[in-house]
């Protein structure tokens, strides 16, 4: 059997660590293990941070008109889960699937280098809509959480990077999988079954990185929610699947990745600290691409510092991270889905304003003179190095330099984002955390 747990040997053939190896059986039963009372203060902490953001821009999201499109393309006639968007009640699986959605929506939710997409929104709404109307407490609920964002870490540890590159999607492709896995949790499911509702989950593993910048871009959040939701429903009803559907031969791993992966593919046993911690790192202050975070931080740092008007700039230069440079380079963004994930853009509005807020992706600012003149004036390339020698670069640092109609040269390096630095300290504390939900929240022109 694939699920045996065996030692690791490290480059020296030394046991380093224990590890598992991976398939819907052992991840199955690691999910089903994980209790409320085995969690850490600091992942309960973390969980309930990735729970309130999440659910923040949820509902900021639900208002959004791309969401409302979703909610009338279903028949809404009977459930009782609540869809946020409409205030009616659906079926478990279309609440997951239009709230998924409406949590994607704006780009404003938390996102993870190692998941290489977004961990939270479509295991929050998946959860939400099970719960809806139940007597559930906090802790089955919290607990459920956890082990679906443990189990789609796993697999993203094992093939996130290789599979972005592909052009996949993992907030979908992978995330049905967490999806899945925190429901059967929630359900009370046994670790076989929960193993086949991940292997079930397999056959909805679907989404591509074209999508991004495009109205269709959020409902891949929604897709992997409503999927992996009716996986675990199904799996508690008895429909059965292939015994493994991730490692083997035709599987999830061989088709999606390469089968290159799939003699070795392990992961570590869920041992502190656990991935929801990463959560820390994710936390978003703009509501665009997290790709580009750290070049904003940049140019907003300095216009501070130096009183910088938008007269003042006369070029900006933004060297990134090289591997998704085709995924934000976009200097001429068609409209408000597609400037998300401009640079160019949100360059231009963070020199002219100092911030960006979910108000300024509308199309009519998008297509403002003043935003055009300052984005040609913006160039963006990837660094030629990935260590600047201050520390290796992680995805999404970034080299900028704002030069002056004057001609003054002002550059700066930043490793990481103002959420990672931040995210480890003050930003999740509760004071901070009510700041950031209320600017999420708050109504649009507000």
């Amino acid at each position: 059997m694939v699920n045996e747990r065996e030692p690791h040997r490290g480059k020296l053939g030394m046991d380093t660590a224990e590890v598992t190896r991976l398939s819907t059986a052992s991840l199955g039963r690691d999910a089903m293990g994980l209790a409320f009372d085995k969690l850490s203060l600091e992942d309960i902490h973390w969980a309930k941070i990735s729970i309130v953001d999440t659910f923040g821009v949820m509902l900021a999201g639900a208002v959004e008109p791309t969401v409302g499109l979703l909610a009338r393309a279903l028949d809404q006639t009977y459930g009782r889960s609540r869809i946020y968007s409409t205030g009616e009640m659906a079926n478990a699986p279309d609440a997951a699937l239009i709230n998924g959605m409406a949590a994607h929506v704006l780009d404003f939710d938390a996102s993870s280098d190692t998941f290489a997409g977004h961990p939270s929104v479509h295991l929050l709404p998946a959860l939400i809509a099970l719960a809806d109307g139940s007597d559930l407490d906090g802790q089955a609920f919290i607990s459920a959480y956890v082990a679906g964002f443990e189990t789609q870490s796993r697999i993203a540890g094992a093939i996130a990077a290789q599979h972005f590159e592909k052009g996949w999607f993992p907030t979908s492709t992978i995330g049905v999988f967490g999806a899945a896995a925190g429901a059967a949790h929630l359900m009370g499911l046994d670790a076989g079954r929960a193993g086949q509702a991940l292997s079930i989950a397999s056959m909805s593993a679907a989404g591509t990185v074209a999508h991004a910048g495009s109205m269709t871009k959020p409902m891949a959040a929604g897709h992997s929610a409503r999927s992996g939701l009716l996986a675990a429903l199904l799996a508690q009803r008895g429909l059965t699947a292939a015994q493994e559907g991730l490692v083997s031969e035709r599987g999830f791993f061989e088709l999606f990745v390469g089968d290159n992966l799939i003699e070795n593919a392990s992961y570590d046993p869920w041992r502190p600290p656990l991935a929801i911690q990463d959560t820390a790192r994710g936390l978003k202050q703009y509501p665009c691409c997290g790709i580009f975070h750290a070049a904003l931080d940049v140019v907003g740092d300095l216009k501070s510092e130096y009183q910088l008007s938008e007269g003042d700039v006369e070029h900006i230069s933004a060297q990134l991270f090289t591997s998704r440079m085709g995924h934000i380079d976009r200097p001429h963004p068609s409209n408000m889905e597609d400037a998300k994930f401009s640079v160019q853009f949100c360059l231009a509005m963070m020199a002219m304003k100092g911030g960006i807020g979910i108000d300024d992706f509308d199309d009519a600012v998008v297509n403002l003179a003043s935003v055009r003149a300052l984005m040609a004036r913006i160039a963006v390339g990837a660094h030629p190095e990935t260590d600047f020698g201050a520390g290796k670069i992680g995805q999404g640092g970034a080299f900028v330099r704002v030069t002056t109609r004057d001609g003054k040269k002002i550059g700066r390096l930043c490793a990481q984002a103002t959420r990672s630095r931040q995210g480890q300290t003050t930003f999740p504390q509760s004071g901070s955390i009510q700041v950031h939900y209320l600017r999420i929240t708050k109504p649009t022109g507000a």
